[in-house]
């Protein structure tokens, strides 16, 4: 009854508006136009009454029914979700302009749309690329951080609106960021990060952002590059290595070649002697060369998977030791039964190195056990020596180029010191396990899992 009401109102106000126009008219006529009888035109009061509430009537007709329009359109949009239309009839007055709205709520969902994947990707990045950010204010609070940075630091998960001085333990790293907000600029620097018995090296890179709205920021990113620079130092220190066990037999065989040239009357013995000494050495170099090729290769050595007999392998590795196991009286026992398709090459350099060392490192009369097998879908290696053993403190470095356990005592024992690196690097290109077990005076049992892909 009140919205009836309402109407009622509309139209008496909207009738006496009217009236008052048609007598103000009237009024105005009577003014510039003196001659004309007022009689008659006050006669038409009557028509002028009617026709103010005909139009008013029609004037609230219309306003009632465009509200009656915008309380439908209303009603529909509030019924409309994230992806919904406004339907109306083609032929309703306010189509057009749900047609518009339509148009502007699908631009708008397209807007929404793109955003969340532009948001989604940079969080992702942000998440997941393999460098560290930190975004700091000049007043030294951190703003934002994200994962690669916090675990680099080893900061908590806490630490958006800390004070980042109060957060690191870095002298380096604090005077970096220091010198990038006192200074206004851009710089860049390496530095090194102590870690308890580690250190990690991380290269900076600071810019330093203006701001007009809210304080100036710095934002510094930085590689972790330890990985690298442990790499760089491994190559010099593999390159120094080279040098050193190459020059050895080298200096050796020149030594004695140019003594056998310097001296036509030495005695047949001792000539003998030192060619004996000269094809020693060059065997010596060549087998250093070979091993030292084959750490090299074995990174982009290009695998494929043939049908391998094991024991057959095995068999050929033992005819080739046959001398050194006849000379140590070396006794055999093979648990082999296994044809396999794999590759063949790593598998023939671990079986090779591991059974050569057992060989080389085994006491006379002793024992060497040599067992391959599959289980599930691994392949288990181990091979067992009675020999000089492993002390405990050593057996960490077994596998580094060049290392030989107690030089003095084993100079006498043929070998490059590659033999177990070789047989490392292998495995972790098969992504497999390594593990020693030794005992000084006892022996050593070294087993191997490979997976079979």
């Amino acid at each position: 009854m009140q919205k009836w009401w309402k109407y009622i109102r509309q139209w008496f106000w909207r009738m006496l508006i009217v009236f008052l126009i048609l007598q103000f008219c009237t009024f105005i006529i009577l003014k510039l136009n003196a001659d004309i009888k007022a009689w008659p035109l006050f006669m038409g009061l009557e028509v002028e009454l009617s026709l103010a509430i005909i139009l008013g009537l029609i004037s609230a007709i219309m306003q009632y029914r465009q509200d009656q329009a915008l309380a439908e359109f209303n009603n529909r949009v509030g019924q409309i979700g994230e992806r919904g239309n406004i339907i109306l009839d083609p032929r309703h007055r306010l189509a057009p302009l749900a047609q518009t709205v339509n148009r502007l709520q699908q631009e708008k969902q397209v807007q929404i749309q793109m955003a969340l994947h532009n948001e989604n990707i940079l969080n992702t990045v942000w998440n997941d690329m393999p460098v560290g950010i930190i975004e700091i204010t000049t007043s030294r609070q951190i703003l934002r951080i994200n994962p690669t940075a916090r675990q680099a630091l080893q900061l908590p998960d806490e630490v958006i609106g800390h004070h980042y001085d109060d957060l690191l333990n870095y002298h380096d790293l604090i005077a970096f960021i220091e010198r990038g907000i006192l200074k206004k600029g851009n710089h860049h620097k390496m530095i090194t990060l102590e870690q308890g018995s580690k250190a990690k090296f991380l290269d900076l890179t600071m810019e330093y952002y203006r701001s007009t709205m809210q304080s100036d920021t710095v934002v510094i990113a930085f590689y972790d590059v330890t990985d690298l620079i442990e790499a760089q130092f491994q190559q010099t220190k593999f390159l120094a290595n080279v040098s050193h066990e190459l020059k050895t037999p080298l200096t050796s065989i020149i030594g004695f070649t140019d003594t056998l040239l310097d001296d036509q009357t030495m005695p047949e013995e001792v000539k003998h002697e030192f060619l004996d000494i000269i094809a020693h050495e060059s065997k010596r170099l060549l087998d250093l060369t070979n091993d030292i090729l084959s750490v090299i290769k074995i990174e982009d050595k290009v695998l494929p998977l043939v049908k391998i007999d094991v024991d057959q392998v095995v068999q050929t590795i033992l005819k080739g030791q046959a001398q050194a196991i006849e000379a140590k009286n070396l006794r055999l026992e093979l648990m082999i039964n296994l044809k396999i398709e794999y590759y063949l090459e790593p598998l023939q350099q671990i079986l090779s190195n591991l059974i050569s060392n057992a060989i080389k490192y085994n006491k006379k009369n002793g024992l060497l056990i040599i067992r391959v097998e599959k289980i599930g879908q691994r392949i288990k290696i181990s091979v067992k020596d009675t020999g000089l053993g492993i002390a405990s403190n050593a057996q960490n470095q077994i596998f580094d180029r060049f290392y030989r356990i107690d030089k003095s005592r084993n100079q006498q024992i043929p070998g490059t010191g590659l033999g177990l690196s070789i047989v490392h690097e292998w495995v972790d290109k098969l992504h497999g396990t390594i593990n020693v077990k030794s005992q000084v005076s006892v022996g050593t049992t070294i087993k191997i899992d490979l997976p079979i892909k």
